[in-house]
């Protein structure tokens, strides 16, 4: 569909995230772990748990989020839960998917500096044109 609105040799830029191998085996949908950790200019603090149930047939994963925003002394001032399904696509299956579609790859990084990806690269950076 967005190669029907762009121009002959028009430009397609996207990202998607690189699937890490060692969190598609992370198979414990009982057990919420701490993701990440944002320390903010406020003194607050940004602490994200997470639960992943991954479906390697449907290449899915269903993800649970609390994100809680912490004090100065790691009291809990809020709580945010999120659920979402991602499908994750690998390199090799994305650069098939774009050329059936029509379109020619003209480079995939593994950041948003260019740098070309590597074993734990976390996003596949995309352009390519119609």
């Amino acid at each position: 569909n967005i190669k029907a609105h762009l121009r002959p040799g028009g430009r397609l830029a996207f990202d998607i995230f690189a699937p890490d191998i060692s969190m598609l085996a992370d198979d414990d949908p009982a057990m919420f772990h701490v993701q990440d950790v944002h320390e903010l200019e406020t003194g607050q603090t940004l602490r994200v748990w997470g639960r992943n149930r991954w479906d390697h047939l449907k290449q899915t994963n269903s993800t649970q989020l609390a994100i809680e925003e912490l004090d100065r002394e790691a009291v809990v001032l809020k709580r945010l839960h999120r659920e979402f399904t991602l499908r994750y696509t690998f390199q090799y299956e994305m650069h098939h998917l774009l050329e059936i579609c029509g379109f020619t790859v003209e480079a995939v990084y593994g950041d948003f500096q260019g740098l070309p990806v590597e074993e734990d690269s976390s996003d596949l950076v995309w352009s390519v044109r119609s």
